[in-house]
């Protein structure tokens, strides 16, 4: 897989006994935006407050650009930006204070960077405004701005288009696409809005009840999910046998319908050998391949649940 920026080791949080995340092994590859994904309570945001040190491990190990968390969490954070859950602001400052106050944390000489920072979030006309006036939207992209001032190596996002239009979705989308473009920036981000992961994320890892449940590609992911197609042929007796040979799940219905159930390559593998055998398919349901992260991720859901 090549250098990793983050990678967990068996990593286990437990509140009340009850384990939020469970020997969980990220692999987050070094300048790429890695999408992680989860329904609400699957331990994502956990797991970013663990990767961050903001919480502290009950087993397993996190190592951020190949350094122990939390033992080497100032050294990391300085070359992190992070915006998980809320972000906090000073509200009875302007947006430019605010930020000011988070360049000289950050140790970031060059005072443009303040005005850089509210440029790329579209703020650089309310820079004067104070934050206690700002709508969500408006409060969120600020946060994503003080994420940006020191030109991290690391980006943590958990929901990071909360409160924006389509409008400043979009951009944003765009900005950390070219963010990591330019400087080779790792971005891992937490959302729910599958189709901008979808868009913007190069891996994905995906996490239900706390267990890491799929890490790879989107089209990996795709391309493993099960269809179900129903076929009527012209022998139905050859091509039930025929498809039992090929290791796939069939099912038979009151009308004679085969359903079969496999993921794409195999559907069509059973299609080529039920052709190349002259058994010719006289009608088709169904759909033999997904054509989102939506609809991979759907199915992936149901069969965590379906085996929990």
């Amino acid at each position: 897989m090549g250098e990793l920026a983050v990678e967990t080791v068996q990593l286990t949080k437990k509140y009340s006994g009850i384990a939020a995340v469970k020997d969980l092994n990220l692999k987050v590859p070094q300048g790429k935006i890695y999408g992680f994904l989860g329904p609400n309570g699957a331990g994502k945001t956990t797991t970013l407050r663990l990767i961050t040190g903001l919480l502290k491990a009950d087993a397993g190990k996190v190592f951020v650009q190949g350094k122990p968390m939390p033992e080497s969490r100032l050294d990391v954070l300085a070359k992190t930006g992070a915006l998980i859950e809320k972000p906090a602001h000073y509200e009875h400052l302007t947006a430019r204070e605010n930020l000011d106050i988070a360049r000289r944390l950050y140790h970031v000489a060059d005072t443009a960077a303040v005005d850089r920072a509210l440029k790329a979030v579209g703020l650089e006309e309310a820079a004067g405004k104070k934050v206690k006036t700002f709508s969500l939207g408006m409060a969120q992209r600020l946060g994503i701005a003080y994420t940006l001032l020191h030109q991290p190596e690391l980006l943590i996002y958990d929901e990071p288009t909360n409160g924006l239009d389509p409008v400043w979705i979009h951009k944003i989308r765009t900005l950390l696409k070219d963010w990591c473009t330019k400087y080779g920036t790792t971005i891992i981000i937490s959302s729910h809005l599958l189709s901008e992961i979808g868009q913007l994320a190069d891996e994905i890892g995906v996490i239900s009840e706390g267990r890491l449940c799929y890490q790879g590609t989107v089209p990996g992911l795709i391309g493993k999910t099960e269809c179900v197609i129903g076929i009527v042929t012209d022998d139905q007796i050859a091509a039930a046998d025929l498809i039992r040979k090929e290791g796939v799940v069939i099912q038979w219905d009151d009308d004679n319908t085969l359903f079969v159930t496999g993921t794409p390559s195999r559907l069509q593998a059973v299609k080529k050998a039920l052709k190349d055998k002259g058994i010719h398919i006289l009608n088709e349901t169904g759909k033999d391949s997904v054509d989102s992260l939506e609809e991979a991720y759907l199915s992936l859901m149901n069969n965590e649940a379906s085996v929990s």
